[in-house]
């Protein structure tokens, strides 16, 4: 995920090391991508059990 500013970021995939370029796909920046990066970093930064617990609440609201 990139970071923009102004709460927007966007996302880019692809072969970053590519020979002679870079083959790299970029998705369109947004605030969505910018809540997702929050929302990881969070995520990344708990401890593994509370990472585990919090995950799995988030995917029940939101699957229902």
């Amino acid at each position: 995920m990139l970071e923009m500013g102004h709460g927007v970021a966007g996302f880019a995939s692809g072969n970053f090391y590519g020979e002679p370029s870079p083959q790299i796909e970029m998705r369109a920046p947004g605030k969505v991508w910018h809540l997702g990066k929050v929302f990881f970093e969070q995520w990344w930064l708990t401890p593994f059990g509370v990472q585990r617990e919090t995950f799995r609440r988030f995917l029940l609201y939101t699957c229902i």
